[in-house]
């Protein structure tokens, strides 16, 4: 149902409008409470380990209770608890604050995609495509909304997200037809008479595009699927650089939404708005997104990822180049073809990761949007420790090294899905 779609969807943009506007305070925390950059890459180290360790045990409450629910709660949650971190300026209660924060949105994912997963029984992909829309709007409009508002009533301006999340939850509850279609999977499944539904893997949003899983359960037949003679080993081999793969982008990706705002308010200067900067980076990952996904169709799964990746290279040494004094125009423009590249990647190691492991897409999913992102918080925190030592500018250029690995994953999946089709012989993959 439409109003189904609309409700998942309003539910996502509410939770990442109050939940993604942390890189906004980082240069006030800098500034005004003398955070390092180690500190300010542990807050979002325990950020990102709150939004994702949690979500398998939270999966299992989706179960158990009525998921439209558990949205709810966790709009409200998120709004309460980020709304509290302009009120705890110092390092230890404002990891408690994040930490706690962070339950929200594990809560949300895993809820929320249940609730757009079964809105249409026939058209999956299509709502879950208005789920993730929903997700990347509130996601691109946080620190823009943030940004105003603490420059208006300095860091407790971060509590404007509590009305806004009681706002947010109120429309939500008046969206008409809230009852029509179960929103729990377990309840669902009981109701439908052995009619399967595989509800998809929740994630967490900065980074995050959904769309395409629910499109990639009935991948059976898409090009990029691996040859089902080759080989339990081979197809463990090829999903296990996806997620490798998928590891070295959240590296990235996390490491520059954090940093990049810092690195522009440490040039005196810079001509360009932090809020600006992150608004484009979040804003262009839903049209690389739509992007990737058309070209893979008709170009191929890995190209796309491979070609993406490289040009990430090219593109992160040329906004390094540009620096955080160069033209406004240059550095908007280089942030949008990054924020673009990442968005093109991220589905689409999604399908490939499903089509690599056919037998359970469940679980390449969620390794992918899971464990895949893991690894953005342990880089995020060691490049603040390096920043500290060495310099921002010089921290930013090492993130070329998991580019480049990313790179590399994605060359030795190629050779290893030609060897799964027998085009080559290799002695170390069978």
């Amino acid at each position: 149902m439409v109003a189904m779609s609309l409700f998942a969807a309003a539910g996502h943009l509410g939770i990442e409008l109050v939940s993604n506007f942390l890189p906004i305070v980082y240069p006030v925390l800098v500034a005004e409470a003398g955070f390092s950059f180690a500190q300010v890459g542990t807050v979002t180290l325990v950020a990102t380990l709150g939004m994702t360790l949690p979500q398998p045990l939270l999966g299992l409450v989706v179960k158990r209770i009525d998921a439209r629910r558990l949205v709810l709660l966790a709009v409200v949650w998120c709004g309460l608890f980020y709304g509290a971190v302009g009120l705890v300026p110092r390092f230890w209660p404002l990891l408690v604050v994040v930490a706690l924060g962070g339950l929200g949105s594990a809560l949300f994912h895993p809820a929320g995609s249940v609730v757009a997963s079964v809105a249409h029984s026939r058209r999956r992909g299509a709502s879950m495509s208005i789920f993730s829309v929903g997700g990347n709007a509130g996601a691109a409009l946080s620190p823009l909304l943030m940004a105003a508002v603490i420059g208006w009533l300095g860091l407790r301006g971060t509590l404007v997200t509590v009305p806004l999340a009681l706002v947010a939850v109120a429309l939500l509850w008046l969206i008409p037809g809230r009852g029509a279609t179960p929103a729990s999977a377990g309840w669902n499944r009981r109701r439908s008479r052995g009619r399967r539904i595989v509800p998809a893997p929740g994630t967490p949003e900065s980074a995050r595009d959904s769309a395409t899983t629910a499109v990639a359960a009935n991948a059976a037949g898409a090009p990029g699927k691996l040859a089902p003679a080759a080989g339990t080993r081979v197809a463990a081999t090829a999903l296990a650089l996806i997620v490798l793969f998928a590891m070295t982008r959240a590296w990235y990706q996390v490491s520059l939404t954090t940093y990049l705002p810092l690195w522009i308010d440490s040039y005196d200067g810079a001509r360009t708005g932090l809020a600006q900067v992150l608004f484009v980076l979040v804003g262009s990952l839903p049209a690389g997104s739509l992007l990737g996904g058309a070209l893979s169709d008709r170009v191929g799964r890995w190209q796309v990822v491979l070609a993406a990746a490289a040009l990430l290279v090219f593109a992160n040494g040329a906004l390094l180049a540009v620096g955080p004094g160069g033209a406004p125009a240059a550095v908007l423009l280089l942030t949008a073809a990054i924020g673009c590249l990442i968005g093109m990647t991220y589905p689409v190691a999604i399908i490939m990761a499903q089509e690599a492991w056919p037998r359970n897409i469940g679980l390449a999913g969620g390794l992918v949007m899971g464990l895949g992102w893991l690894p953005g918080g342990v880089g995020a925190s060691a490049l603040g420790l390096l920043a500290d030592s060495a310099g921002l500018q010089h921290a930013l250029s090492t993130l070329v090294v998991p580019l480049l690995v990313g790179v590399a994953a994605i060359g030795a999946y190629a050779v290893t899905r030609s060897r799964s089709r027998r085009f080559l012989r290799i002695p170390w993959v069978r």
